[in-house]
């Protein structure tokens, strides 16, 4: 595959460098004046119409710049109504710019199957300023949608490279199983993880019905729609571009040096009653005399015989059971073996050419990057290739494809265990077993010892392939009215293969004959197989009657997937040396096996736009579909739309007005439509569904595990909007603003069935589901310098709301759904809270309330004689019960219904998970060549649950280290803190653990019933970027009499979060690859600090 790519664009590189050879062309040397005062314009852009060639003008309003005969240049300057002059003999030209219209009301925006112009756009379309695809490297292009984009949160689920952001836009449409927008790229649906960010030329996001319903079933989430680049008219041109980056790790939490590790876990133990037999025998700070544990860890007891290990580096520290320990300190070891510093490198060339009759565009990519958790990386190679040819001037004909082939590999451990346990491994143990370091150190497992051990015992293999093919016909069958068919195929394929050899931990590795602890070695090969077809038809008609003006579309499309999936996994294998399936001896039933599906999708979408003396103007669109998955009688759905909008600037009572002279432009607008969605129903549901029950008498059965719902129906989403697109000062200032309310209704939901009639649940169409919320956008031309500076500046926010309407009657109070009792201060009654009931809403948090760490045992009688924890199982100096006593250095917890009993009903609201604010702002500099831009990022009113700290400090693996924060725990001389007193192991029963972390949780990840002290506020304000840049002036490079554009940049990207978060990212915790964000902060691969510099040259 990568060969062939490189021939391929090395054999397109040649060809048209020849005809780069044969062109005509000539310096074109002018002035960009101001139309009012005649002064020159500084900083004005000149571009070749169709080219990536361009320039600025310098202080004096004069440019050069290379162009052929008869080419377009294009003038345009913030502020300044654009202006067009075609190059002609050898006249220098003068062009005059008038104040006037910016760019933001006269770009052209994609929608479903056609453009549009920003002025007679009548429903919630978002376009994404391209400064953000100009610079960093980026492995997924999501990424740059963050924060950029009104009502779209992108939420980075984790750092490693390649991974795809959580995308959802103004809330997501379902309670259970909220989806990404529907992604169309050149009108294929398929993914954009492998598409490179200098091929995109733009991406729209359709947010309200009446923009998405042209899509129907599978635009319920929104519609992102990425244009790629294509042939221009005009000389063959060669752009080449290096990106490479460097990229540095996020700091983590500190965690504790050997002596205080130590020193806190021994207290632990002695603070639980637990003996010095038991403490001596616990790893890492226990004192074993086997010779794996005195080989593999560096603690003794300190006499005599080890005083003399003081001078090869060690240390002592008193041992609150008596004594001294002896010990080497190895913190950090670990951590500096999990996280490097990497580089990125980003290597892009492409080729354009075309004239009257053919276009054509080339591009090849190169992208490398090797993650900051060690083993984890990401390689892609991609080709894009694709063109036009009139065959007739009335007949074109449009081909592209693309091909791609990556390799991701994540941590070893796995993101969670890294984090945690990788990162608080014991810091007396030493990774290494020669003092040369050149022999790891298993440890007890990948995440319990020196990765880079079990990194060697593992074999990886990962390869993904994506090809696109598609080919259009376009006939203009009489003036205004053409055809157009279409058909495209993509396919997808990922091979995963893994094997690992026999493996050793330190227990067996110092053994005087040693041994491994497993010789399964277990292997898999799993292949998954994805082709998809898409054909449709167009029919679309212009037509201009005096004032009025019609555009009615027709259209009639077929979409069909394939799929194929298979796995082979064994264990077993006699020897290391071969790593395929086929030397495992043992093979189970359940990760052996093949399975294959089908869905298609038949429609039917038409739409009518109406434009009167560009003043009133009216969409309507519908469209049919009809899905597969649904039994017959259900499949098919009707989903219409409607928007009007009225550019009032265009009345003349409002241009005679004063507001005239402030509001250059103001159109409000409405529209309404409905969407569908099946999303979440399996693709044979309807048709029943069996599962394997194992063997019976030595032969494989398969029973009848879920009941049958014929009559289940499409989910539909009702979506009214309302807003207003505004320029003010000469539309040097721009504003666009949305209200919309959306409700969705027959919900696919579960309903819960009772245990007798065997089944769990049965899916149904019973509930219904509100998002609303306000977005808008700015954009704003600050300054307009005489001299060249220019400066802009953009802000986006949205507020989002969601609320539950309808649930499948189950007979609870408001139909709830799981969920928790406590205790109402305010109608001093118990009610429900929490999980799924009509009227709440989701994600809410209930914990139990820490007020206080209790000071001394005076406190706990005055506060909490008579108190019973239920939770832990202890109580007040005045009470009998459980299985010990509250002591100093214990939480006060909240007692809400004050009747001296903790117990479940005594929990608060903490929060919610979601935040109800996201957005971004950016500005950008530019004078004489030079720019700087800035892009900021936010999201506020979201809480988290921090179990990595919480299970850290309270230890819930009994020996691992502790965060520095321990030092902060509650002793007899440190009574005035928040931080519970050391423990061996926090959830475990009283006295040995008092539950002051987990309550009732008892270890478990989970995101209520915690304790309130280690919920955080999520709110942040992240530096995604900042970017200095410099084009080089169009003099410069004509005397190269080679190169006809130029620019290098230097970029930081993800520099900072500005958070009360303690973590290394307070973005809202999602389970990667799902759109499901979860709360807790278990540890995530952190995204790296990145630094770039790249050049871009253009002949």
């Amino acid at each position: 595959m990568r060969i062939v790519c490189q021939k391929t664009i090395l054999l397109f590189f040649i060809t048209f460098t020849v005809i780069n050879a044969f062109a005509q062309s000539r310096s074109v040397t002018g002035k960009v004046l101001d139309e009012a005062t005649n002064l020159p314009l500084a900083g004005a852009t000149v571009s070749v119409k169709g080219m990536k060639r361009a320039t600025v003008t310098n202080a004096a309003g004069a440019f050069e710049i290379t162009a052929e005969q008869n080419q377009i240049l294009e003038v345009s300057y913030a502020g300044y109504a654009p202006s067009e002059w075609r190059v002609s003999g050898t006249t220098a030209p003068t062009i005059t710019l008038s104040p006037g219209a910016a760019s933001k009301m006269d770009e052209v925006v994609v929608v479903g199957y056609g453009t549009q112009s920003r002025r007679n756009v009548t429903s919630a379309i978002s376009k994404l300023d391209n400064k953000v695809l100009q610079t960093a490297p980026r492995s997924n292009i999501a990424s740059a949608l963050q924060g950029t984009v009104p009502g779209l949160q992108v939420v980075n689920a984790t750092g490693q490279p390649g991974a795809t952001p959580m995308v959802m836009l103004r809330g997501g449409a379902s309670i259970n199983s909220p989806g990404s927008p529907l992604v169309v790229v050149d009108g294929v649906i398929r993914d954009y993880n492998d598409i490179p960010a200098q091929n995109i030329e733009s991406i729209e996001l359709l947010k309200d019905a009446a923009a998405t319903a042209i899509y129907g079933a599978r635009a319920n989430n929104g519609v992102i729609l990425i244009t790629t680049k294509q042939g221009k008219t005009g000389r063959a041109e060669v752009t080449y571009k290096y990106t490479g980056g460097y990229n540095k790790r996020r700091d983590l939490y500190n965690y504790m040096n050997a002596k205080d590790f130590i020193y806190y876990n021994r207290l632990g133990n002695l603070n639980s009653g637990r003996t010095l037999t038991q403490a001596n025998q616990s790893r890492g700070y226990g004192l074993f005399t086997d010779s794996a544990n005195l080989s593999s860890f560096d603690i003794r007891q300190y006499n005599s015989s080890t005083a003399s290990l003081l001078a090869k580096g060690w240390d002592t520290v008193g041992d609150p059971y008596g004594g001294t320990i002896i010990f080497k300190d190895h913190s950090g070891e670990i951590e500096d073996i999990v996280f490097r510093n990497t580089h990125t490198n980003d290597h892009y060339i492409n080729v354009m050419a075309g004239n009257d009759r053919g276009k054509f565009f080339a591009a090849f990519d190169y992208y490398n990057e090797d993650g900051i958790i060690v083993g984890s990386d990401y390689k892609r190679y991609s080709l894009d290739l694709n063109g036009s040819y009139k065959i007739k001037p009335n007949l074109e004909v449009t081909t592209g494809s693309t091909f791609s082939t990556s390799s991701q590999y994540g941590a070893i451990a796995g993101d969670v265990n890294t984090l945690y346990r990788s990162m608080a491994i014991w810091p007396t143990f030493n990774p290494w077993i020669d003092s040369a370091k050149t022999l790891p150190n298993p440890g007890n497992s990948a995440s319990d010892g020196n990765p880079l051990y079990w990194l060697q015992k593992s074999v990886r293999n990962n390869q993904v392939t994506r090809i696109t093919a598609n080919a259009a016909v376009k006939w203009d069958i009489i003036k205004d009215l053409y055809l157009k068919v279409s058909g495209s195929g993509y396919l997808y394929q990922s091979l995963n293969e893994g094997f690992t050899k026999a493996t050793q931990t330190y227990a067996n590795i110092f053994l005087p004959t040693p041994t491994y602890s497993s010789t399964a070695r277990p292997s898999y090969a799993n292949q998954s197989n994805y082709f998809q077809q898409q054909y449709n038809a167009l029919l679309n008609y212009n037509k201009t009657f005096g004032k009025h003006t019609v555009n009615p579309m027709l259209g009639a499309e077929y979409y069909g997937i394939r799929n194929f999936d298979m796995q082979v996994s064994g264990t077993k294998s006699p020897t290391d040396d071969i790593t395929t399936v086929n030397a495992a001896t043992a093979f189970a039933a359940g990760p052996n096996y093949t399975t294959r599906s089908e869905y298609r999708v038949i429609s039917a979408f038409g739409r009518l736009n109406y434009d009167y003396a560009n003043k009133y103007l009216l969409q309507l669109v519908f469209r049919q579909d009809g899905v597969s998955s649904l039994a017959e009688g259900h499949q098919f759905g009707f989903f219409p739309g409607m928007s009007a909008g009225w550019n009032l600037h265009n009345e003349s009572f409002f241009a005679n007005s004063g507001l005239s002279k402030v509001i250059s432009t103001f159109k409000p607008r409405f529209s309404y439509g409905i969407n569908g969605n099946v999303a979440g129903l399996g693709r044979y549901e309807v048709q029943g569904v069996y599962s394997s029950q194992g063997l019976y008498n030595g032969n494989a059965g398969f029973s009848y595990t879920g009941l049958v719902n014929n009559d289940l129906r499409w989910e539909k989403s009702k979506t009214a909007d309302v807003g207003f697109d505004m320029g003010l000062f000469k539309n040097r200032v721009n504003l666009l603003f949305d209200y919309y309310v959306r409700n969705t209704s027959d919900l696919l939901t579960q309903l819960n069935l009772p245990s007798y009639t065997g089944f769990n649940s049965f899916r149904t169409n019973l509930g219904q589901f509100q998002n609303r919320g306000y977005e808008f956008s700015l954009t704003a031309n600050v300054l307009n310098s005489p001299s060249g500076l220019k400066v802009d500046v953009g802000a986006n926010a949205s507020f989002v709301k969601n609320k539950i309407i309808k649930l499948p009657y189950n007979g609870n109070a408001n139909n709830r759904q799981g969920g928790m009792q406590v205790y109402d201060p305010v109608s001093k009654q118990v009610i429900w809270v929490g999980g799924y009931q009509e009227g709440g809403t989701l994600g809410e948090i209930y914990a139990f309330k820490q007020v206080s760490i209790f000071k001394d045992a005076n406190e706990i009688t005055q506060v909490a004689n008579n108190r019973k924890d239920l939770i832990a199982g202890i109580s007040g100096p005045g009470v009998n019960y459980g299985t010990g006593k509250i002591t100093p250095g214990d939480v006060n917890w909240l007692d809400v219904d004050k009747n001296d009993t903790i117990d479940s009903r005594d929990q608060v609201r903490i929060g919610n998970i979601y935040p109800k604010w996201t957005g971004g702002f950016w500005a950008s500099a530019n004078y004489k060549g030079f720019s700087i831009y800035s892009r900021f990022e936010f999201a506020l009113g979201h809480t988290i649950y921090n179990d990595l700290v919480a299970r850290t400090l309270g230890n819930y693996q009994g020996t691992f280290n502790y965060f520095d924060l321990q030092k902060q725990a509650w002793s007899p001389t440190n009574t005035s803190t928040d931080i519970p007193k050391v423990y061996y192991a926090d959830q475990v029963a009283a006295p040995t653990g008092k539950k002051n972390y987990t309550r009732s949780n008892n270890a478990n990840v989970a995101l209520n019933s915690n304790n309130s002290r280690f919920y955080e506020k999520g709110d942040y304000l992240a530096l995604r970027e900042i970017t200095l840049s410099y084009d080089f002036n169009q003099s410069l490079l004509s005397k190269t009499h080679f190169f006809t554009a130029g620019r290098i940049f230097l970029s930081g990207n993800n520099l900072v979060y500005f958070t009360k978060f303690t973590g290394p990212s307070p973005e809202p915790p999602v389970t990667p690859g799902t759109n499901t964000i979860t709360g807790v902060y278990t540890g995530t691969y952190p995204t790296p600090k990145s630094y770039t510099f790249g050049i871009q040259l253009t002949f």
